[in-house]
Protein backbone atom coordinates (compact mmCIF):
# COMPACT_ATOMS: atom_id res chain seq x y z
CA UNK A 1 0.00 0.00 0.00
CA UNK A 2 1.27 3.27 -0.87
CA UNK A 3 1.87 6.15 0.98
CA UNK A 4 1.07 9.92 0.30
CA UNK A 5 3.24 12.90 1.68
CA UNK A 6 0.97 15.56 2.86
CA UNK A 7 2.38 18.97 2.40
CA UNK A 8 1.84 21.60 5.06
CA UNK A 9 0.38 24.76 4.51
CA UNK A 10 2.93 27.23 4.82
CA UNK A 11 1.69 30.24 6.83
CA UNK A 12 4.37 32.72 5.32
CA UNK A 13 4.31 36.30 7.34
CA UNK A 14 6.78 39.48 6.35
CA UNK A 15 6.00 43.00 6.26
CA UNK A 16 8.17 43.48 2.96
CA UNK A 17 5.42 42.46 0.14
CA UNK A 18 7.84 42.70 -2.70
CA UNK A 19 9.89 39.77 -0.38
CA UNK A 20 6.62 38.15 0.68
CA UNK A 21 4.93 37.83 -3.23
CA UNK A 22 8.75 36.25 -4.23
CA UNK A 23 8.45 33.48 -1.56
CA UNK A 24 5.29 33.17 -2.25
CA UNK A 25 5.36 32.73 -6.11
CA UNK A 26 8.44 30.11 -5.60
CA UNK A 27 6.50 27.94 -3.22
CA UNK A 28 3.49 27.56 -4.76
CA UNK A 29 4.98 27.28 -8.31
CA UNK A 30 6.06 23.76 -6.00
CA UNK A 31 2.20 22.65 -5.18
CA UNK A 32 2.33 24.37 -1.61
CA UNK A 33 -0.50 26.33 -0.43
CA UNK A 34 0.73 29.56 0.90
CA UNK A 35 -1.43 31.98 3.19
CA UNK A 36 0.38 35.46 3.49
CA UNK A 37 0.33 38.15 5.99
CA UNK A 38 2.25 41.85 5.50
CA UNK A 39 1.20 42.18 9.22
CA UNK A 40 2.11 39.76 12.23
CA UNK A 41 -1.41 40.57 13.99
CA UNK A 42 -3.26 39.60 11.49
CA UNK A 43 -1.49 36.41 11.15
CA UNK A 44 -1.82 35.94 14.95
CA UNK A 45 -5.85 36.15 14.78
CA UNK A 46 -5.42 33.79 11.58
CA UNK A 47 -3.47 31.23 13.44
CA UNK A 48 -5.96 31.54 16.42
CA UNK A 49 -9.23 31.56 14.67
CA UNK A 50 -7.88 28.61 12.43
CA UNK A 51 -6.90 26.29 15.28
CA UNK A 52 -10.48 27.48 17.15
CA UNK A 53 -11.76 25.16 13.84
CA UNK A 54 -9.02 22.61 13.46
CA UNK A 55 -7.37 22.04 16.87
CA UNK A 56 -4.42 21.17 15.21
CA UNK A 57 -1.11 22.99 14.06
CA UNK A 58 0.32 19.59 12.65
CA UNK A 59 -0.19 20.43 9.35
CA UNK A 60 0.71 23.96 9.40
CA UNK A 61 4.54 25.49 9.01
CA UNK A 62 5.29 29.14 10.11
CA UNK A 63 7.79 31.13 8.41
CA UNK A 64 7.79 34.48 9.75
CA UNK A 65 10.57 37.41 9.07
CA UNK A 66 12.38 38.96 12.01
CA UNK A 67 12.40 42.48 12.03
CA UNK A 68 8.46 43.71 11.25
CA UNK A 69 6.95 46.80 12.81
CA UNK A 70 5.35 46.79 16.27
CA UNK A 71 5.84 42.82 16.84
CA UNK A 72 8.95 41.24 15.46
CA UNK A 73 8.87 37.02 13.85
CA UNK A 74 10.41 35.90 17.69
CA UNK A 75 7.53 37.61 19.68
CA UNK A 76 4.72 36.45 17.37
CA UNK A 77 5.85 33.00 17.97
CA UNK A 78 6.43 33.58 22.10
CA UNK A 79 3.43 35.37 21.93
CA UNK A 80 1.38 32.44 20.25
CA UNK A 81 2.90 29.73 22.51
CA UNK A 82 2.87 31.93 25.69
CA UNK A 83 -0.17 33.56 25.98
CA UNK A 84 -2.22 30.87 23.10
CA UNK A 85 -1.09 27.43 24.33
CA UNK A 86 -0.01 27.15 20.40
CA UNK A 87 2.98 25.54 19.89
CA UNK A 88 4.38 24.64 15.91
CA UNK A 89 6.16 21.65 15.04
CA UNK A 90 7.82 23.31 12.36
CA UNK A 91 8.57 27.22 12.04
CA UNK A 92 11.80 28.97 10.72
CA UNK A 93 12.55 32.75 11.41
CA UNK A 94 13.85 34.49 8.16
CA UNK A 95 16.62 37.26 9.62
CA UNK A 96 19.43 39.54 8.21
CA UNK A 97 20.28 40.48 11.96
CA UNK A 98 19.55 39.33 15.24
CA UNK A 99 20.35 40.59 18.55
CA UNK A 100 22.44 37.66 20.86
CA UNK A 101 19.36 37.58 23.20
CA UNK A 102 17.01 37.03 21.18
CA UNK A 103 19.58 34.39 18.97
CA UNK A 104 19.66 32.58 22.41
CA UNK A 105 15.37 32.73 23.09
CA UNK A 106 15.03 31.42 19.52
CA UNK A 107 17.61 28.51 20.11
CA UNK A 108 15.30 27.37 23.07
CA UNK A 109 11.94 27.11 20.70
CA UNK A 110 11.53 23.42 19.69
CA UNK A 111 11.18 23.45 15.88
CA UNK A 112 12.28 26.88 15.69
CA UNK A 113 14.94 26.69 12.92
CA UNK A 114 16.66 30.30 11.84
CA UNK A 115 17.68 31.08 7.99
CA UNK A 116 19.61 34.17 7.49
CA UNK A 117 18.50 36.61 4.55
CA UNK A 118 17.76 36.39 1.44
CA UNK A 119 17.02 33.34 2.25
CA UNK A 120 17.73 30.44 -0.44
CA UNK A 121 14.96 28.97 -1.16
CA UNK A 122 16.15 25.68 -1.89
CA UNK A 123 17.10 25.46 1.42
CA UNK A 124 13.55 26.99 2.86
CA UNK A 125 11.64 24.27 0.40
CA UNK A 126 13.67 21.17 1.49
CA UNK A 127 12.73 22.20 5.55
CA UNK A 128 8.91 22.30 4.31
CA UNK A 129 9.06 19.20 2.63
CA UNK A 130 11.13 17.01 5.21
CA UNK A 131 7.99 18.17 7.45
CA UNK A 132 5.74 16.34 5.69
CA UNK A 133 3.39 14.26 7.07
CA UNK A 134 2.44 10.82 5.96
CA UNK A 135 -1.21 11.07 5.02
CA UNK A 136 -2.93 7.33 4.77
CA UNK A 137 -4.61 6.35 1.48
CA UNK A 138 -8.11 7.06 1.37
CA UNK A 139 -8.60 2.97 0.61
CA UNK A 140 -6.45 2.67 4.07
CA UNK A 141 -9.42 3.59 5.93
CA UNK A 142 -12.61 1.73 4.37
CA UNK A 143 -16.02 3.00 5.94
CA UNK A 144 -15.14 6.47 7.16
CA UNK A 145 -16.05 9.14 5.76
CA UNK A 146 -13.11 11.76 4.66
CA UNK A 147 -13.18 15.24 3.62
CA UNK A 148 -9.92 16.49 2.00
CA UNK A 149 -9.25 20.08 1.62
Amino acid sequence: MERKLKMPKVILVDDEEYILEFMKSDLEEQGIEVIDFTCPEKATSFIKESLSQVDSVQNLFLVTDYRMPNINGLEMIEGLQDKDGIIFENSVLLTGLISPDDLARASEIEGLEILEKPVEMDILLAKIKASSHEAPPVSAVEGSSLISD
